[in-house]
């Protein structure tokens, strides 16, 4: 991994299993950043995590569910032990589902 413009920090990418997430955790780690890749997808977010690690970078996969605060402080609390800090949040996490605005129950729009 390079020594780019976030190196020597830590990173907690949300959503990090695939898509966008993904994407943004393997672009902080090829930037110099260590990078906690959290998402509900166990397999997914291993597999991130395995990618950066496997191309030199420091990586730590953690299961979160974004609407647990027990999982954030669980993640939080583990990312500060591993790696000593955290600078960076990305909240990539998010759910799809269509249905016309109108319809939308109140408990959808919170679980975005």
């Amino acid at each position: 991994m390079s020594q780019g413009r976030v190196a020597g920090k830590v990173a907690l990418v949300t959503g990090a299993a695939s898509g966008i997430g993904r994407a943004t955790a393997l672009l902080l780690a090829q930037e110099g950043a260590a990078v906690v890749c959290a998402d509900r997808n166990a397999e997914g977010t291993t597999q991130t995590a395995r990618t950066i690690q496997e191309h030199g970078g420091r990586a730590l996969a953690m299961i979160l569910d974004v609407t647990s605060e027990d999982d954030w402080e669980t993640t939080v609390t583990r990312t500060v032990a591993v790696f000593g800090t955290l600078d960076i949040l990305v909240n990539s996490a998010g759910i799809a589902f269509a249905a016309p605005v109108p319809e939308t129950s109140l408990a959808d729009w919170r679980r975005v």
